[in-house]
Protein backbone atom coordinates (compact mmCIF):
# COMPACT_ATOMS: atom_id res chain seq x y z
CA UNK A 1 0.00 0.00 0.00
CA UNK A 2 1.37 3.40 -0.94
CA UNK A 3 1.84 5.71 2.00
CA UNK A 4 -1.12 8.00 2.52
CA UNK A 5 -3.73 5.76 0.87
CA UNK A 6 -6.85 4.93 2.86
CA UNK A 7 -8.17 2.03 0.78
CA UNK A 8 -6.68 -1.32 -0.20
CA UNK A 9 -4.31 -0.80 -3.10
CA UNK A 10 -4.56 -3.25 -5.99
CA UNK A 11 -0.75 -3.57 -5.82
CA UNK A 12 -1.08 -5.20 -2.39
CA UNK A 13 -3.42 -7.94 -3.56
CA UNK A 14 -0.95 -9.90 -5.78
CA UNK A 15 1.53 -10.12 -2.90
CA UNK A 16 -0.90 -11.28 -0.25
CA UNK A 17 -2.72 -13.65 -2.59
CA UNK A 18 0.58 -15.19 -3.77
CA UNK A 19 1.94 -15.46 -0.22
CA UNK A 20 -1.18 -17.07 1.23
CA UNK A 21 -1.57 -19.30 -1.83
CA UNK A 22 1.98 -20.67 -1.43
CA UNK A 23 1.33 -21.44 2.24
CA UNK A 24 -2.02 -23.01 1.37
CA UNK A 25 -0.50 -25.33 -1.24
CA UNK A 26 2.44 -26.11 1.05
CA UNK A 27 0.18 -27.15 3.93
CA UNK A 28 -2.70 -28.81 2.10
CA UNK A 29 -1.00 -30.14 -1.02
CA UNK A 30 -4.07 -29.08 -2.98
CA UNK A 31 -3.18 -27.95 -6.50
CA UNK A 32 -6.19 -29.47 -8.26
CA UNK A 33 -9.01 -27.47 -9.81
CA UNK A 34 -11.63 -29.75 -8.33
CA UNK A 35 -12.09 -27.56 -5.27
CA UNK A 36 -10.90 -24.32 -6.87
CA UNK A 37 -13.93 -22.34 -5.64
CA UNK A 38 -13.35 -23.31 -2.02
CA UNK A 39 -9.65 -22.53 -2.38
CA UNK A 40 -10.33 -19.09 -3.87
CA UNK A 41 -12.71 -18.28 -1.04
CA UNK A 42 -10.25 -19.34 1.68
CA UNK A 43 -7.12 -17.79 0.13
CA UNK A 44 -8.95 -14.64 -0.96
CA UNK A 45 -10.53 -14.17 2.47
CA UNK A 46 -7.22 -14.44 4.30
CA UNK A 47 -5.34 -12.29 1.79
CA UNK A 48 -8.05 -9.62 1.84
CA UNK A 49 -8.13 -9.60 5.64
CA UNK A 50 -4.36 -9.13 5.99
CA UNK A 51 -4.23 -6.59 3.15
CA UNK A 52 -7.02 -4.53 4.70
CA UNK A 53 -5.19 -4.52 8.02
CA UNK A 54 -2.15 -3.09 6.25
CA UNK A 55 -4.30 -0.17 5.09
CA UNK A 56 -4.51 1.02 8.69
CA UNK A 57 -0.99 0.13 9.77
CA UNK A 58 1.77 -0.87 7.38
CA UNK A 59 4.53 -2.44 9.51
CA UNK A 60 7.15 -2.53 6.74
CA UNK A 61 6.62 1.14 5.95
CA UNK A 62 6.61 1.95 9.66
CA UNK A 63 9.89 0.10 10.27
CA UNK A 64 11.49 1.80 7.26
CA UNK A 65 10.45 5.23 8.56
CA UNK A 66 11.74 4.46 12.05
CA UNK A 67 15.08 3.22 10.74
CA UNK A 68 15.46 6.22 8.44
CA UNK A 69 14.78 8.61 11.30
CA UNK A 70 16.96 6.77 13.83
CA UNK A 71 19.91 6.76 11.41
CA UNK A 72 19.49 10.42 10.42
CA UNK A 73 22.76 11.48 12.06
CA UNK A 74 24.66 9.43 9.50
CA UNK A 75 23.25 11.49 6.60
CA UNK A 76 22.43 14.82 8.24
CA UNK A 77 25.62 16.50 6.99
CA UNK A 78 25.71 17.88 3.46
CA UNK A 79 29.18 18.50 2.04
CA UNK A 80 29.56 21.20 -0.57
CA UNK A 81 32.89 21.66 -2.34
CA UNK A 82 34.18 24.93 -3.74
CA UNK A 83 36.57 25.77 -6.52
CA UNK A 84 38.46 27.97 -4.09
CA UNK A 85 41.70 26.64 -2.67
CA UNK A 86 41.65 28.60 0.59
CA UNK A 87 38.25 27.24 1.71
CA UNK A 88 37.81 23.94 -0.13
CA UNK A 89 34.44 22.88 1.35
CA UNK A 90 31.71 23.41 3.91
CA UNK A 91 29.87 20.74 5.87
CA UNK A 92 26.31 21.94 6.37
CA UNK A 93 24.44 20.39 9.27
CA UNK A 94 20.88 19.69 8.14
CA UNK A 95 18.37 20.43 10.90
CA UNK A 96 16.01 17.66 11.99
CA UNK A 97 12.95 19.66 10.97
CA UNK A 98 14.04 19.61 7.30
CA UNK A 99 14.69 15.87 7.40
CA UNK A 100 11.35 15.20 9.09
CA UNK A 101 9.48 17.23 6.48
CA UNK A 102 11.29 15.46 3.65
CA UNK A 103 10.46 12.00 4.98
CA UNK A 104 6.76 12.81 4.65
CA UNK A 105 6.80 14.12 1.07
CA UNK A 106 5.39 12.24 -1.90
CA UNK A 107 8.74 12.43 -3.69
CA UNK A 108 10.49 10.48 -0.93
CA UNK A 109 7.50 8.20 -0.32
CA UNK A 110 7.85 7.15 -3.95
CA UNK A 111 11.20 5.51 -3.13
CA UNK A 112 10.04 4.11 0.19
CA UNK A 113 7.15 2.42 -1.62
CA UNK A 114 9.60 0.95 -4.12
CA UNK A 115 11.62 -0.56 -1.29
CA UNK A 116 8.45 -1.95 0.29
CA UNK A 117 7.45 -3.54 -3.03
CA UNK A 118 10.90 -5.10 -3.35
CA UNK A 119 10.65 -6.44 0.21
CA UNK A 120 7.26 -7.90 -0.69
CA UNK A 121 8.75 -9.80 -3.60
CA UNK A 122 11.76 -10.87 -1.51
CA UNK A 123 9.32 -12.35 1.02
CA UNK A 124 7.69 -14.38 -1.76
CA UNK A 125 11.06 -15.64 -2.97
CA UNK A 126 12.19 -16.60 0.54
CA UNK A 127 8.91 -18.42 1.16
CA UNK A 128 9.23 -20.42 -2.07
CA UNK A 129 12.91 -21.15 -1.39
CA UNK A 130 12.15 -22.47 2.10
CA UNK A 131 9.14 -24.43 0.82
CA UNK A 132 11.26 -26.11 -1.84
CA UNK A 133 13.40 -27.56 0.93
CA UNK A 134 10.38 -29.47 2.22
CA UNK A 135 9.75 -32.88 0.64
CA UNK A 136 5.98 -32.40 0.86
CA UNK A 137 6.12 -29.19 -1.21
CA UNK A 138 8.54 -30.85 -3.63
CA UNK A 139 6.00 -33.61 -4.20
CA UNK A 140 3.16 -31.13 -4.66
CA UNK A 141 5.11 -29.20 -7.29
CA UNK A 142 6.28 -32.42 -9.01
CA UNK A 143 9.93 -31.51 -8.41
CA UNK A 144 10.82 -34.24 -5.95
CA UNK A 145 13.62 -36.53 -7.19
CA UNK A 146 13.85 -34.66 -10.51
CA UNK A 147 16.78 -32.93 -12.17
CA UNK A 148 14.84 -29.66 -12.07
CA UNK A 149 14.78 -29.25 -8.28
CA UNK A 150 18.34 -28.02 -7.76
CA UNK A 151 18.34 -25.62 -10.75
CA UNK A 152 15.03 -24.19 -9.54
CA UNK A 153 16.46 -23.64 -6.07
CA UNK A 154 19.60 -22.03 -7.51
CA UNK A 155 17.58 -19.69 -9.73
CA UNK A 156 15.40 -18.57 -6.83
CA UNK A 157 18.45 -18.12 -4.59
CA UNK A 158 20.13 -16.04 -7.29
CA UNK A 159 17.01 -13.89 -7.57
CA UNK A 160 17.07 -13.41 -3.79
CA UNK A 161 20.69 -12.26 -3.83
CA UNK A 162 20.08 -9.91 -6.76
CA UNK A 163 17.00 -8.45 -5.12
CA UNK A 164 18.87 -7.88 -1.85
CA UNK A 165 21.46 -5.90 -3.79
CA UNK A 166 18.74 -3.84 -5.49
CA UNK A 167 17.13 -3.10 -2.11
CA UNK A 168 20.52 -1.98 -0.76
CA UNK A 169 21.08 0.34 -3.73
CA UNK A 170 17.55 1.71 -3.51
CA UNK A 171 18.10 2.42 0.18
CA UNK A 172 21.24 4.39 -0.68
CA UNK A 173 19.34 6.26 -3.39
CA UNK A 174 16.56 7.05 -0.93
CA UNK A 175 18.99 8.50 1.63
CA UNK A 176 20.80 10.58 -1.00
CA UNK A 177 17.57 12.05 -2.33
CA UNK A 178 16.22 12.59 1.17
CA UNK A 179 19.29 14.68 1.95
CA UNK A 180 18.80 16.70 -1.24
CA UNK A 181 15.12 17.28 -0.45
CA UNK A 182 16.04 18.46 3.05
CA UNK A 183 18.58 20.85 1.54
CA UNK A 184 15.82 22.36 -0.58
CA UNK A 185 13.88 23.13 2.61
CA UNK A 186 17.05 24.54 4.14
CA UNK A 187 17.63 26.84 1.17
CA UNK A 188 14.07 28.17 1.06
CA UNK A 189 14.05 28.74 4.82
CA UNK A 190 17.53 30.18 5.30
CA UNK A 191 19.00 31.45 2.03
CA UNK A 192 16.54 32.18 -0.78
CA UNK A 193 12.93 33.21 -1.29
CA UNK A 194 10.71 30.37 -2.45
CA UNK A 195 9.84 32.02 -5.77
CA UNK A 196 13.53 32.27 -6.65
CA UNK A 197 14.12 28.53 -6.35
CA UNK A 198 10.74 27.03 -7.26
CA UNK A 199 12.46 25.35 -10.23
CA UNK A 200 14.19 23.08 -7.70
CA UNK A 201 10.81 21.95 -6.38
CA UNK A 202 9.67 21.27 -9.94
CA UNK A 203 12.76 19.10 -10.50
CA UNK A 204 12.04 17.23 -7.25
CA UNK A 205 8.47 16.53 -8.35
CA UNK A 206 9.85 15.14 -11.62
CA UNK A 207 12.43 13.03 -9.71
CA UNK A 208 15.17 14.80 -11.66
CA UNK A 209 17.69 14.59 -8.83
CA UNK A 210 20.68 15.44 -11.02
CA UNK A 211 19.15 18.86 -11.73
CA UNK A 212 18.27 19.23 -8.04
CA UNK A 213 21.85 18.53 -6.99
CA UNK A 214 23.33 20.97 -9.52
CA UNK A 215 20.81 23.71 -8.65
CA UNK A 216 21.46 23.36 -4.91
CA UNK A 217 25.20 23.58 -5.55
CA UNK A 218 24.81 26.83 -7.48
CA UNK A 219 22.64 28.37 -4.76
CA UNK A 220 25.11 27.43 -2.04
CA UNK A 221 27.99 28.96 -3.97
CA UNK A 222 26.07 32.24 -4.16
CA UNK A 223 25.84 32.22 -0.37
CA UNK A 224 29.29 30.79 0.30
CA UNK A 225 30.27 33.38 2.91
CA UNK A 226 27.07 32.73 4.92
CA UNK A 227 27.49 28.96 5.10
CA UNK A 228 29.92 28.72 8.05
CA UNK A 229 27.16 29.57 10.52
CA UNK A 230 25.27 26.47 9.39
CA UNK A 231 28.28 24.16 9.81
Amino acid sequence: MASGETTLSITDLPFWYSFVNILYIWNTGDVSIEHITDKLIIVGLIAGFIGTFFVFWHPIQWILDKLSWRKRKSYSIYRVDSNQTTIPFHNIIIHDQYLRLSLKTSAINHYKNKIVSQLYFLTILITIFVALGDTHFQSVTKLKDTIYLLPTQLVIFGMMVGLCYLIYKMRQYLIENLRLHAMYYFITDQLERYENVNYIKEAIDLHDWTTVREAIYKVLLRHWDDLPKFS
